[in-house]
């Protein structure tokens, strides 16, 4: 997988869209939280993983999430981070012209949907 890409244009990019993911809140800078993906991201101790894996949120959703883990977050507020991750790499690629499936953020995704597709695959079986 190597070096989580960093990519500080996307990370602005989602900051200033400006509204939580969760509650919509647009009162306050949101912060960009990474979010592991199976099969797609690594992550090590004290380390974050790709900056394409980004979710906006408020900060006090962003606490809440660490607080009590991801998973459960995810069930409480009945969300999908991953999808989440998509929507906001989907929308960059559409307002960046950024769809030559050779950048970064066009890899990253397309790594994405094979693992979702292949996690589909084993759950269909």
């Amino acid at each position: 997988m190597g070096k989580p890409v960093r990519d500080k244009k996307y990370l602005r990019y989602v900051s200033e869209l400006n509204h939580c993911w969760i509650c919509g809140d647009t009162g306050f800078p949101v912060d960009a939280h990474h979010h592991s993906i199976q099969g797609v991201t690594q992550k090590g101790m004290g380390m974050k993983v790709t900056d394409y894996a980004v979710v906006p949120l408020c900060n006090g959703h962003h606490r809440e999430g660490h607080q009590i883990g991801w998973k459960s977050f995810q069930e409480k507020h009945d969300v999908d981070l991953q999808q989440a991750v998509i929507c906001c790499l989907l929308a960059w690629i559409k307002n960046h012209g950024d769809s030559s499936g050779s950048t970064p953020a066009v890899k990253f995704l397309e790594r994405v949907t094979l693992a979702m597709e292949t996690e589909q695959g084993s759950i269909d079986k």
